[in-house]
């Protein structure tokens, strides 16, 4: 790493980011950690920051030195969460890093064959995973390309986006299986949101009642170039 670990993002990034714009904890959390020096991150506090993709020029290098030493190095807080963390950085900084993109997936595919981690790999913990693994490798672009529209910025969680992203990298998908690949299952009223922005459509296939299959609009896929 060509950064001194005693600085913070503040001084690394020569950019202070202010007071709290509001109540939210996390907010609170994020400018607090901001301003600490990187060699004092714990493994949550990194998980955090790369969640919000905050400093993660600086954090996933420093994320990686620790996960090379134990991919499962969060073992006290949530085995995984860091390496899972790490699998949901964006496309656009992988692209720039291929060589740790590389490495990443390589620690991934050995996490599963190692016998000592087996006690820590709940059932739970490889289905995060491999949801994560999926944005890692698939889902990714379809994220960072949708990110980048005003209205979803306007209107989407974090939750929403990845969605719209499983739905066009599958479509046309049914529920089932789309609930099968986001972190919580899509309710009707999430549905409801999504088709009331035109994002999304469906149609049924087979004789009604039939599952529906989600597509992004042929409107949202031409504004999006796909």
């Amino acid at each position: 790493m060509n950064f001194d670990l005693n600085k913070s993002l503040q001084e690394l990034e020569k950019s202070d980011w202010g007071n709290p714009q509001s109540n939210s904890p996390l907010e609170k959390k994020c400018l607090q950690l901001r301003q600490i020096p990187l060699n004092e991150f714990k493994a949550d506090d990194l998980v955090r920051m790369i969640l919000q993709n905050i400093g993660i020029e600086y954090l996933v290098p420093l994320a990686m030195e620790r996960l090379r030493a134990d991919p499962l190095e969060d073992r006290d807080f949530y085995p995984g969460s860091l390496l899972g963390a790490i699998l949901e950085v964006s496309y656009q900084f992988w692209e720039k890093h291929p060589d740790l993109r590389e490495e990443v997936e390589i620690m991934y595919n050995k996490l599963f064959v190692n016998e000592s981690n087996e006690e820590d790999l709940t059932k739970d913990i490889i289905r995060d995973l491999k949801k994560s693994h999926l944005t890692f490798t698939e889902f990714g672009y379809y994220r960072d390309l949708i990110w980048k529209d005003q209205r979803v910025k306007q209107t989407c969680s974090g939750y929403a986006i990845k969605i719209l992203a499983v739905i066009a990298s599958r479509q046309p998908i049914v529920l089932e299986d789309l609930n099968a690949l986001i972190p919580e299952p899509l309710s009707d009223k999430g549905v409801q949101m999504l088709l009331k922005n035109q994002f999304i459509t469906y149609d049924y296939e087979g004789t009604y009642p039939a599952p529906r299959f989600f597509r992004l609009s042929k409107a949202f896929r031409k504004k999006l170039g796909l």
